[in-house]
């Protein structure tokens, strides 16, 4: 075992651990700009794969040109490194994030009666 497995026990999380390890080692030290980009990624990390830092710099009050150079302070070339980087490994099934019993609930359609191929 090697001593990063103890940090990171499940193997497909640690590409977004690495993300949010970087953006919260680099906080600190980051002007007002790099702090609301730093607050958006790490509240979103789900949506960074269907943004553009255009779309970034908007929800944050920044400039595309600002998220590319918060980026690059990361170590990411640019916003499709961080993408690509995160779409590495594959993600974790959604079951393990669903509070226990939210599936056991039925759907009110499963239920009811079947519907009339008549139409009335």
């Amino acid at each position: 075992m090697q001593q990063d497995d103890a940090y990171f026990p499940n193997p497909d999380a640690n590409v977004r651990i690495d993300l949010i390890a970087r953006i919260e080692a680099s906080f600190s030290q980051q002007i007002p700009s790099g702090k609301r980009i730093a607050g958006w990624l790490l509240n979103n990390l789900a949506q960074i794969p269907f943004e553009s830092a255009d779309s970034i710099a908007g929800y944050t009050g920044t400039t595309g040109i600002t998220v590319g150079r918060y980026l690059r302070k990361l170590g990411y070339r640019n916003l499709e490194d961080v993408k690509a980087s995160l779409s590495a490994g594959p993600l974790p099934p959604l079951g393990r994030y669903r509070p226990a019993g939210c599936l056991a609930a039925a759907h009110p359609l499963e239920s009811s009666q079947p519907l009339s191929a008549s139409g009335g």
